[in-house]
């Protein structure tokens, strides 16, 4: 099968999850929003921004540090870093999901599997891809992320529209899900199942 995971390709949750398809012998390629090396043999990786994501690994580059934890003086920023990413990173959305067409027109995949929605989902959604698309949700995608702004929302409700399928990880996330617009007539999954 023909993979095309739109995936923060340093998160360690998504390259564990892309590794099992690796191994597996499908055909994985990775259109990450952040630049990364991950050591898989994909059979593409394709970079687009989106939401001013990088921005804080080009910094740290001009500043001679290469770690990608944050520093104590990082972690304070992060208030406004999301602040930005919430109330302007949505701007960025129709370049970056212009790249995705030119990526999902050029892998011909067979799913489109988002990981994350914020911005990951909203970006394959955006994208439109002919393929199915599965959203995979953890974290704060809901309570945090699709509160945060009126845009935010929309665009989560968006997203949840276009999805083909569902993969959250409690129950409670589904049901949010389905409160923001997923349809209960289309295929989900909970795991770990808490």
């Amino acid at each position: 099968m023909r993979l095309l995971f739109v995936a923060d390709g340093h998160s360690p949750i998504a390259l564990n999850w892309i590794a099992h398809f690796v191994e597996a012998g499908h055909e994985v390629h990775l259109l990450s929003t952040f630049p990364c090396k991950p050591d898989l043999e994909l059979s593409s990786l394709n970079v687009v921004p989106v939401a001013f994501s990088g921005v804080g690994m080009w910094l740290r580059a001009r500043r001679g540090k290469t770690s990608s934890r944050p520093s104590i003086g990082g972690a304070r920023m992060i208030s406004l870093r999301d602040f930005l990413r919430h109330w302007l990173g949505p701007l960025t959305l129709p370049r970056a999901t212009e790249q995705a067409r030119k990526v999902i027109e050029e892998v011909q995949p067979n799913l489109v599997h988002a990981m994350r929605i914020p911005f990951e989902g909203i970006l394959a959604a955006a994208a439109q891809p002919f393929a199915p698309l599965l959203l995979s949700v953890w974290g704060n995608d809901f309570t945090l992320q699709a509160t945060s702004t009126p845009f935010m929302s929309l665009l989560t409700r968006r997203a949840l529209t276009r999805a083909d399928g569902l993969h959250v990880d409690c129950q409670r996330d589904l049901n949010l899900a389905y409160e923001l617009g997923f349809s209960r007539e289309r295929p989900r999954l909970v795991l770990p199942g808490g």
